[in-house]
């Protein structure tokens, strides 16, 4: 905490300090305008923000693209200005920090949940020594969803009804094999490909 005439110097500039984060705000907010989409049942929705996520979950590829690509064009076309908004509160949070007397934007930031920046930095290498594990996750999406090659616009979409749809085609095979002899819940406790799909949605959950 400083003095009281310095606490009081930056809440008159504290209107001026937020001008980065209000201009951001208010470009992708108000400013950006989307076309419409064609979701997968063929009707055309007006396009947003805030339906992207719904968009970019669709079990038709195409859409997931064509939301991919619609959010994040609007976005590369107004690149420098953003890049403008994003440099400006960096400046602002590492002027206050030494203002504050902190030892970096970062530890100032944490100060309030009384976290140490060490944490911070173990987190950060705790996460980039575990990719293989998201890489993992990855190439079994990409399986599941039977893609050549799997793009960002893929790693939302769920996977586990599309395993659950595979468990189901087996035992629907199985079951116009062998008829009436056809026990469904043994089929699931033993055959080998049914077991391995229940492995993958274990791994998932």
């Amino acid at each position: 905490t400083l003095d009281e005439e310095k606490e009081k110097m930056l809440s008159n500039l504290s209107k001026c300090l937020s001008n980065p984060e209000e201009t951001y705000e208010a470009l992708t907010d108000s400013d950006f305008e989307y076309d419409y989409i064609t979701d997968e049942k063929g009707n055309k929705v007006k396009f947003n923000e805030s339906n992207y996520s719904l968009f970019i979950k669709s079990k038709d590829r195409s859409v997931r693209k064509k939301a991919f690509e619609m959010l994040h064009n609007k976005y590369k076309k107004y690149i420098r200005t953003i890049t403008s908004t994003y440099k400006g509160e960096v400046e602002n949070n590492v002027v206050l920090a030494k203002i504050r007397n902190y030892d970096s934007a970062i530890s100032a930031s944490l100060y309030s949940d009384n976290v140490p920046v060490d944490i911070y930095d173990n987190l950060i290498k705790v996460v980039n020594d575990n990719m293989n594990v998201l890489y993992d996750y990855y190439d079994l999406k990409k399986e599941m969803l039977s893609l050549d090659c799997i793009h960002m616009y893929d790693t939302y979409v769920e996977i586990i009804n599309k395993i659950e749809e595979k468990i189901n085609k087996e035992c629907d095979k199985a079951a116009k094999k062998f008829g009436e002899s056809f026990d469904r819940q043994m089929f699931l406790d033993t055959n080998p490909r049914v077991l391995e799909h229940k492995s993958k949605m274990q791994d998932i959950q």
